[in-house]
């Protein structure tokens, strides 16, 4: 390989992990709503983990974290575990981190309503959630038609 061929190469591997670092944060903050929405009624439902691991398995943004996707699920899940608030307290610091990106805003709000809505229902301590989430990001409940 010439020079040019590994400069070109190195340049991609850069590229890939500048935008790998770039969505981290999204990464991030959607698992941490996610988890939020599905601990929110006291329990986390095998429907609102399956329906995360799709949500996981579909988004573009998620493709190059798979494998940290776990190890983040583990450790929000002990400390939701460990304390409802004091696990909200830390999940809603990784979700303010997004509010920066309406792009970004949206995804994780749609991501916590598919979640909340994954075993049939909206519960109101699910609602409650997400509108703290909303709150969090900057974004009206409105818009989503949380009420």
């Amino acid at each position: 390989m010439g020079l040019f061929g590994k400069l070109f190469k190195t340049g991609a591997k850069a590229a890939e992990a500048v935008k790998k670092f770039e969505n981290k944060d999204l990464v991030e903050a959607t698992v941490a709503s996610a988890l939020l929405i599905a601990a929110a009624d006291g329990k986390v439902e095998d429907e609102e983990l399956l329906k995360l691991q799709e949500i996981i398995e579909a988004m573009p943004s998620m493709q190059n974290f798979q494998s940290e996707i776990g190890v983040l699920v583990d450790k929000y899940t002990k400390l939701l575990k460990a304390g409802f608030m004091l696990g909200k307290i830390q999940l809603m610091r990784e979700i303010r981190e997004c509010k920066h990106s309406d792009t970004e805003a949206e995804d994780i709000i749609v991501v916590a309503l598919t979640i909340a809505s994954a075993d049939g229902e909206l519960e109101p301590e699910e609602a409650a959630v997400l509108k703290d989430i909303c709150k969090a990001l900057g974004v009206a409940p409105s818009q989503f038609g949380i009420q």
